[in-house]
């Protein structure tokens, strides 16, 4: 008997987890997903809230990377697997917008273009080059470049706390994600709780304090008040 999704065109599932015969084949790899739904919802809310739409940006990749995900984990597809790429290359565009702005203090329509541009090409490269698309989410981030040059120009005014702590989160997530996909700790009987799911938990942290440590640069939505103002996207 055929299992579910085998219609659609596979891709390699390389986690710890045993992909099972079944509707959904990564069960803990799935629902360890709900933290980038909760943070997604929480940035959205506190967003516009506080009168920074811009922000929820960050809010719509997180519930957009978590619904990819599940999707990947769930079908073991191909085109599960684009679309979990397409919200990891999401957050670096998002983030690659916001440090855009900062650093020329563009419009909200320009913020737009340099966020959905940088997210296309990105996506693009590793439709086009499959082989290279994790090496296009590690490299491929000009806004850890230009946050570095932020450091130098501003970095007497900024507040670093959150985005320090993002990044130990994000990095003990890829060491999580390593250690499961080398099958250095690995049991694959384990549908509840792998380290592939730690990964999903901490990065859905480290998107929760991106957001805070955005919220304090005023650049970004200055140029957002007044009447008829568009939305967030």
């Amino acid at each position: 008997m055929d299992c579910p999704w085998q219609s659609l065109r596979q891709a390699p599932l390389s986690f710890c987890e045993e992909p099972l015969c079944a509707w959904v084949k990564q069960p803990g790899n799935v629902w360890s997903n709900l933290g980038f739904l909760i943070a997604g919802i929480l940035i959205y809310k506190k967003s516009m809230k506080s009168g920074r739409p811009v922000l929820s940006w960050l809010g719509l990749v997180s519930i957009l990377l978590g619904i990819g995900s599940a999707f990947y984990h769930a079908t073991g597809s191909y085109w599960g697997g684009v679309s979990d790429y397409a919200g990891m290359f999401l957050i670096t565009g998002a983030m690659t917008a916001f440090n855009t702005g900062r650093w020329l203090q563009l419009s909200l329509e320009k913020l737009r273009w340099v966020f959905l541009g940088t997210t296309l090409v990105l996506l693009s490269l590793s439709i086009l080059f499959p082989d290279s698309a994790r090496a296009l989410y590690v490299l491929g981030a000009p806004c850890c470049l230009i946050e570095f040059g932020l450091f130098f120009r501003d970095g007497k005014k900024i507040h670093y706390n959150s985005y320090f702590l993002s990044w130990v989160a994000a990095s003990l997530g890829a060491l999580a994600w390593w250690l499961d996909e080398g099958k250095v700790i690995c049991d694959p009987q384990n549908h509840v709780l792998s380290l592939h799911a730690v990964w999903h938990l901490l990065m859905a942290f480290s998107l929760y304090l991106l957001f805070i440590y955005y919220s304090q640069f005023a650049e970004l939505f200055q140029k957002q008040r007044g009447p008829g103002i568009p939305g967030p996207l």
